[in-house]
């Protein structure tokens, strides 16, 4: 374990029944999971651990890597969203859950009519509709209804999932004994509910997630109580790990967390970029308009080499139409939500050149390099958001999942805007931009 930092072998060796690990973006916390995981199935076979992901695209990285470590094809493994994992179990043992056959998947959408009976039925047993009772017999009213039809949906494979592991306890599923979770901070409620159901049945639980974006980011309606009861257990042992750019995951402001970045550079977006290799930068660019901001990041595209290096840029943008409109505007491709499930199709990530992408994807994406457009006051928090907090968690967000650099790009202040707060909160810069002639001042 030699390519481990003392804190991940301290998570890889551990013995305690329940672990969180509490870190933020490219803290290598998904390889350490990895890791753990295989040390205990051992191969691909019958299955001993399951490891659950927040979306299709998590689920592909944690494959892939188990398959460039052991050569071995991993595919069938219980690894994956909890509608993944169901949808694996129902092809095998659909019959003891009174399906007729495999059942054929369809969206959510299409079975509200089923959805609603049950809700209906529950209501005639359970007249407290805030209780956990009442929430249970729905769901299990659902799925009855859909076995008739030999119908599933993504929720009713994670309900299926939980019945197999615990209201059933299927005889393939004794011997899962390690449960592995990764990024449960995206996880929804129902599936943070469904996680503890797993968990209690579990000999040894290692659960990853950041606290901060669990309790405060509502961008997947997590519930903050329903991650304190998940996590503040007895015998909860936690585990914190350093972000690479060295940085602790309990940092508080933004750039305090970026702190670590061996320089900051101010650029003329006419002038040629630095950190091209491997080095972590903090850049900021000075634009004048919008075409001039566009020009910037297609000259990102050459000067960093994307193509050539196969490595990464995503422009993140605020919220889906911005990315969408930016990425007809650079002639690029857009990467928004993809089937989180990947029950119908399965839509491949970009691997080199130019993205556009909003904050949510992004840290999926393992992009090489970051671009912030648009960094004004006004954008960055955006004016009508009641809650700059909120903002400023999505802006994190966006820049923590740069592997090597990130790219700021900012207003001309003679044009009257102001750049965004973030950038100055933790530290005072004192940037000084020389337009004359092709240098960069560097703090």
């Amino acid at each position: 374990m030699a390519e481990f930092t003392p804190q991940q072998k301290a998570i890889i060796t551990s013995n305690a029944r329940n672990n969180l690990v509490n870190a933020v973006w490219k803290t290598g916390k998904t390889s350490v999971l990895t890791r753990k995981y295989l040390n205990y199935q051992e191969k691909p076979g019958p299955p001993k651990a399951v490891f659950l992901t927040s979306n299709a695209l998590a689920t592909r990285q944690v494959i892939e890597h188990l398959q460039r470590i052991t050569a071995l094809d991993w595919e069938d493994q219980l690894i994956g969203t909890f509608s993944e994992i169901g949808l694996k179990l129902l092809q095998k043992h659909h019959g003891d859950l009174t399906y007729t056959k495999i059942p054929r998947v369809v969206s959510d959408m299409a079975v509200s009519v089923e959805r609603e009976t049950g809700r209906k039925t529950a209501l005639s047993i359970h007249a407290d509709t805030s209780s956990p009772a009442f929430y249970e017999q729905w769901n299990q009213e659902y799925v009855q209804t859909l076995r008739r039809k030999s119908l599933v949906t993504p929720r009713s494979l994670l309900i299926e999932t939980v019945n197999l592991f615990t209201k059933l306890s299927h005889p393939a599923l004794a011997n899962v004994r390690m449960l592995v979770a990764d990024n449960v901070h995206d996880f929804a409620v129902d599936e943070t509910l469904a996680l503890a159901a797993l968990q209690g049945r579990m000999g040894q639980s290692i659960i990853a997630g950041n606290t901060n974006m669990a309790i405060y980011d509502r961008l997947q309606d997590i519930d903050p109580e329903n991650w304190i009861a998940l996590t503040a257990q007895d015998g909860f042992r936690t585990f914190p790990l350093s972000q690479c750019f060295g940085v602790g995951a309990n940092m508080g402001l933004f750039l305090q967390q970026l702190a670590a970045f061996n320089s900051k550079r101010v650029y003329e977006s006419s002038l040629t970029f630095m950190g091209a290799g491997d080095s972590q930068n903090l850049v900021e660019v000075t634009v004048s308009s919008r075409q001039h901001m566009l020009e910037a990041i297609l000259t990102m595209e050459n000067q960093l080499q994307l193509g050539i290096q196969n490595r990464l840029l995503a422009v993140v943008l605020r919220n889906p139409d911005d990315a969408r409109e930016t990425a007809r505007s650079l002639k690029r491709p857009c990467f928004l939500m993809w089937d989180k499930h990947r029950l119908w199709h399965k839509h491949e990530a970009p691997k080199k050149g130019i993205v556009c992408t909003t904050p949510y994807e992004v840290p999926y994406l393992n992009a090489d390099y970051v671009a912030v457009p648009n960094c004004l006051n006004g954008y960055w928090p955006y004016q009508r958001e009641r809650n700059a907090e909120n903002c400023r968690r999505l802006f994190m967000r966006a820049a923590s999942s740069a592997r090597y650099g990130i790219f700021f790009l900012i207003p001309d202040h003679n044009h009257g805007l102001s750049s965004s707060p973030f950038l100055s909160e933790g530290c005072t810069p004192k940037l000084v931009t020389q337009s004359a002639k092709p240098a960069a001042q560097v703090r």
